[in-house]
């Protein structure tokens, strides 16, 4: 819960950080209150990044087929009979969990 709360506190001061430059009069007003920590910034970053990397990573080898720039040699074909859903994933304290929607085809046909 600690590290949401600082991701939260830094967008806000991101957000108004770049208020701030929009409204060039602000950025005197906001430079005495909000000093930026880029190192922080830089880890937090890093973070996300490697958050990302690993569900990309995990969403991979849970999809068992092979569709548009997703590949795998072991599973060559499409198969839209099993893997015609969208992947979600839910972040949790030991890395991610995956869950599946339905694809709903409206306007489109499937090629």
């Amino acid at each position: 819960m600690r590290k949401q709360s600082w991701a939260i506190t830094l967008l806000v001061i991101l957000i108004l950080a770049g208020l701030a430059l929009t409204a060039g009069r602000w950025v005197p007003f906001l430079a005495r209150f909000v000093q930026l920590n880029t190192d922080l910034i830089q880890a937090l970053e890093l973070q996300c990044l490697l958050d990302i990397a690993d569900t990309i990573v995990v969403s991979a080898l849970g999809r068992e087929e092979s569709r548009g720039a997703h590949y795998r040699a072991d599973f060559p074909t499409r198969n839209d009979s099993a893997w015609l859903r969208h992947t979600v994933s839910h972040h949790q304290a030991d890395g991610p969990r995956l869950s599946y929607v339905p694809v709903t085809i409206t306007r489109f046909p499937l090629a």
